[in-house]
């Protein structure tokens, strides 16, 4: 198939100039796609928050990510701190109306939560999260900043400075999560809304902690696997060209 496709090439078009335009750009799409998705590297990890007082007890749990690269000597790159949603629980002992366990997405900002299965009258988890993180670093480097706080989930950019590193050193950032949060139970009965109990605002500390890998390099390893993906991309889509320009339709005889 590939000596088919260069022989073709070589002689005619395979397609007509705007679709040949059209498939390359396309591909080209498709590839930058791939190297994307294919050279962002991360360590990860599930990080979770426990919360143990009187009358709740349970943990906030965080995706918490922190991404890997390569640096050149004396110089600097940009990684990105990640954080993503997770479902939780916490077991409330709601006095008289029993203990009842909770389940629900780890909020940024302020959610208010039903508790079920319980009989003449309505209760409320109020719960209202934020989520920080610090950054510290070993090795002959620094990141900055060295603190961050989301407002939604998503990813922060953090710089890594390996002015002072050289080739073959390796700097290894790593991000501890703190959940900052405040609960509140509230009871509904016949229209009527009392709180029954409040827990103020408590920073909690995320285990474990995520450390990721800045490999310093004077020669950057050749992405051979992306190199790989671009030839695979395009002899099939040039192939795809060929095999439909050979395939005509049979024209019966006539008798």
């Amino acid at each position: 198939m590939l000596g088919e496709v260069v022989t073709l090439l070589r002689t005619k078009p395979v397609l007509p100039r705007k679709e040949l335009l059209s498939a390359l750009f396309l591909t080209l799409i498709a590839l930058s796609a791939t190297i994307c998705l294919l050279g962002v590297r991360a360590a990860s990890s599930s990080v979770s928050f426990s919360l143990g007082v009187s009358r709740v007890t349970g943990t906030f749990n965080v995706d918490c990510s922190l991404e890997d690269a390569t640096v050149a000597p004396s110089s600097s790159v940009d990684i990105h701190a990640s954080v993503a949603q997770k479902s939780s629980s916490l077991t409330l002992d709601l006095g008289t109306y029993g203990t009842h366990t909770v389940t629900f997405d780890t909020p940024i900002g302020t959610v208010s939560v039903p508790v079920s299965g319980i009989t003449g009258a309505s209760i409320n988890l109020d719960i209202t999260g934020s989520i920080t993180g610090s950054i510290t670093t070993s090795g002959p480097g620094s990141a900055s900043p060295t603190s961050l706080s989301w407002t939604s989930w998503g990813s922060k950019p953090i710089t890594i400075d390996a002015t002072q590193a050289k080739d073959g050193d390796s700097i290894k950032p790593t991000l501890s999560a703190s959940y900052t949060v405040s609960i509140g139970v509230s009871v509904t009965v016949l229209g009527y809304t009392t709180q029954l109990f409040s827990v103020p605002v408590r920073s909690l500390s995320g285990s474990p902690s995520v450390t990721a890998n800045i490999g310093v390099s004077a020669s950057p390893t050749i992405p051979w696997l992306y190199i790989g993906v671009a030839i695979i991309i395009v002899v099939t889509v040039v192939g795809g060209a060929v095999y439909l320009r050979k395939r005509k339709p049979k024209v019966q005889e006539k008798p």
